[in-house]
């Protein structure tokens, strides 16, 4: 199903086990090659290191049938070169889940996240054809007073027969990016998205689901930038999405868990625009050989609104695999791998970004926790993100490595 457009999420919340209040202290250093990913750089460097220190915290408390859980998030972000991206940024964010009946479970969730999005302009001309003059100085680079704000909430409920034969529920959520400066409201966007889905249990212990969903994707100002219409067609219009599909899981044997799903996907933007269709997919495996070992494999296709304003959305494709070892009671390791192929449609060039075609990121990641009792653990995490479009302008390749330190109360 379809989510929000942005790619901020609301929230990095510290792990707590069974209930209390936690704290976490992280600190993150990222190594990126192309940092304003612009038409021209100007006098800045292209690479940059950026230092994020952050605190966290979580509450989770039981309150009889139902359980809250209640988080946020303060950091700030500082770059060793293009110090004029420096930014501050917090999030806070909660849940209530509670159980109705003997067989259901409802939940509503809520977060939001506010941050500093400005970056400076350096006064370059975008190029343009012979004859036609320059456009105006880009506005990738340029500093302004701008807070670009996430909101999302939303309830679900999953409900299920005695026995477990039959399953059935759904989900409404909505978020929102809004941006403070007016020469970024273009970039605002809104999605809500609608799902249902009802199982049954068949070929015990397996279990098939029928799903669907439909959301649309909104950009109520895409259409404003200051003096540069960006098209003529309606791009501020959105899309509507609709999918419905199959989806068949069950154990194999005790050790293996694996489902398979396949639907049918089509993306209607508004404006009289080109719909797309297309089948799409949901797969997943974990094999568990032993207390200590853990692997998962998943991939997945979807329509999602466009992180960028160069699109209207976007198909992403998804594959990842993960496995998790414990070394002793202290000590769990773990690595990961994944790739995610995005393709753009009807892209549109706006001031100093030229229209997004496509790109697939490589991403590898090493970690590991320590955690010695009840009131404390320590994690680190390493990993290296490797992006190529097109056009290439977008390209980068980033190194990240983070420390945790989380104390539970």
């Amino acid at each position: 199903m379809a989510i929000g457009a942005s790619t901020m999420p609301a929230l990095a919340a510290p792990a707590v086990a069974a209930g209390g209040l936690s704290f976490n202290a992280v600190g993150e250093v990222l190594y990126d090659s192309n940092v304003l990913r612009a038409l021209s750089a100007g006098q800045a460097h292209r690479d940059d290191f950026r230092y994020s220190p952050a605190l966290s915290g979580q509450y989770v408390r039981a309150l009889g049938r139902t359980q809250l859980d209640v988080n946020a998030l303060v950091g700030y972000d500082f770059n060793q070169y293009n110090t004029y991206l420096n930014r501050n940024h917090f999030a806070a964010g909660g849940s209530l889940t509670a159980r109705a009946g003997a067989s259901c479970t409802v939940a509503a969730t809520g977060n939001y996240s506010n941050r500093q999005n400005g970056i400076r302009s350096f006064g370059n001309a975008v190029p343009s054809p012979p004859g036609a003059g320059d456009l105006p100085p880009d506005d990738v680079g340029r500093l302004i007073d701008n807070r670009q704000i996430f909101v999302a909430y939303g309830g679900s409920a999953n409900c299920g027969s005695p026995g477990g034969r039959l399953s059935f529920g759904g989900a409404a959520n909505h978020s929102g990016v809004s941006n403070g400066a007016a020469s970024r409201a273009f970039a605002n966007s809104d999605s809500d998205v609608f799902s249902l889905f009802a199982g049954l249990g068949v070929f015990r212990p397996g279990s098939l689901q029928l799903n669907g969903s439909y959301s649309t994707i909104g950009y109520p100002n895409r259409l404003i930038i200051p003096g540069v219409p960006v098209t003529a067609r309606s791009l501020n219009s959105g899309v509507k999405t609709y999918r419905v599909g199959l989806t068949y899981s069950r154990p194999i044997g005790t050790k293996l868990t694996g489902s398979i799903g396949a639907s049918y996907l089509t993306a209607r933007p508004g404006g009289n625009q080109s719909p797309y269709s297309s089948p799409a997919y949901n797969v997943s495996l974990a094999y568990a050989p032993s207390d200590r070992l853990s692997m998962s494999v998943a991939g997945s296709r979807n329509i999602l609104a466009s992180t960028t304003a160069g699109a209207l959305y976007r198909i992403v494709d998804q594959v990842q695999a993960s496995v998790q070892y414990q070394l002793g009671e202290t000590i769990t390791t773990h690595a990961n791998v994944g790739l995610t192929s995005n393709n753009y449609k009807q892209s549109f060039d706006i001031p100093g970004e030229p229209a997004r075609r496509s790109e697939s990121s490589k991403v590898f990641g090493l970690g590991a926790s320590y955690s010695p009792g009840r009131r404390y653990d320590v994690s680190v995490f390493v990993s290296d993100t490797i992006r190529s479009a097109d056009p290439s302008i977008y390209n980068y390749n980033s190194v990240k490595a983070s420390v945790t330190l989380a104390v539970h109360i």
